[in-house]
């Protein structure tokens, strides 16, 4: 007895199609290849833009830093002229003879010592109020457990430093990392590729400590009168 023609078609067309079924695995596999692939391109994408952040960052901070170097100088220098009196921030009646209160003066303000401002001498409140000099508070963190200001994390200091017969207003930074304090450096001397670990006072405008433990200080120094 012999199938029905319809019949034999019908059964020819439910029957699974080796080829078909043979792309259908190599596509599959295909799609598995294609996701392995951007998931270890996005893998070094993310690494080399960690990378890139984390470089953009200490180029800020350089910038940041060095900008705050010249903002001291020019308010400091700006205060004693209209006041009268040295550009030595440890030896200024307007600071108290305190290079440590001229700095909370500049960066906190005319303020409370325990905000990390000074409170000028009644006798130079006025001549301070004349200078218009703002507060950079924005431009600093007031570290309040340890009463100091640190600008990009880092502790600053000034004080006012002489050479060749040059006043400097000496703006420094602790415990800078050294691959950062390349950066400063390198903003002031481009040829500049290496610190090593020594201690150099080489260029006029920048010096910076021996590395300890992969830091140092870094000391950017402005000309005053």
């Amino acid at each position: 007895m012999h199938t029905p023609v319809e019949n034999q078609q019908s059964t020819v067309q439910t029957r699974p199609d080796d080829k078909h079924q043979s792309k259908l695995r190599r596509q599959r596999g295909f799609g598995l290849l294609e996701v392995m692939i951007v998931v270890v391109v996005v893998g070094i994408l993310y690494a080399l833009s960690g990378r890139s952040l984390g470089g953009s960052t200490e180029k800020a901070n350089a910038t940041a830093m060095t900008r705050m170097s010249q903002k001291l100088t020019d308010n400091w220098t700006m205060i004693a002229q209209t006041c009268g009196t040295t550009t030595d921030p440890a030896n200024s009646p307007v600071s108290g003879n305190s290079a440590a209160n001229a700095l909370n003066l500049l960066i906190g303000g005319n303020t409370s010592a325990a905000t990390g401002g000074y409170t000028v001498p009644a006798a130079y409140e006025s001549c301070y109020r004349q200078s218009k000099v703002l507060p950079l508070t924005e431009s600093a963190q007031w570290d309040a457990t340890n009463t100091r200001w640190l600008v990009s994390s880092y502790e600053v200091v000034i004080a006012r430093s002489t050479s060749s017969g040059q006043g400097f207003i000496d703006t420094q930074y602790q415990n800078v990392p050294s691959e950062l304090a390349l950066l400063i450096v390198q903003q002031f001397v481009p040829s500049v590729t290496d610190l090593g670990a020594a201690a150099s006072n080489s260029y006029v405008a920048v010096h910076y400590g021996a590395e300890t433990a992969g830091a140092r200080t870094v000391t950017l120094r402005r000309p005053v009168n």
